[in-house]
């Protein structure tokens, strides 16, 4: 099925409801997309929500969601830091 948007002026579109209802979009929710060159056609692929993600490891831990996510974001900002410092030349 053929789906058709309009880019603005900053340069946004609009994913018609249906398309983002096949993709399994919700509001606020993040997605990769990336551009084959070949056929010149965007690929979108939804990021999974961090709390859709609980119980694809079996563990004897009792899942903490805040814990979780805090850890997560140290993780990020931990990637974030050493990135920063190989780009200023630091080691």
């Amino acid at each position: 099925m053929l789906y058709q948007s309009k880019v603005t002026r900053k340069g946004q579109a609009t994913i018609p409801v249906k398309l983002r209802q096949k993709l399994g979009l919700k509001v606020g929710q993040y997605f990769n997309y990336s551009l084959d060159p070949k056929t010149n056609t965007i690929e979108i692929k939804p990021i999974p929500d961090f709390s859709e993600l609980r119980g694809i490891f079996k563990t004897n831990i009792k899942w903490n969601k805040k814990l979780a996510q805090k850890a997560f974001e140290e993780g990020m900002v931990n990637d974030y830091i050493a990135k920063q410092k190989r780009i200023d030349g630091y080691r």
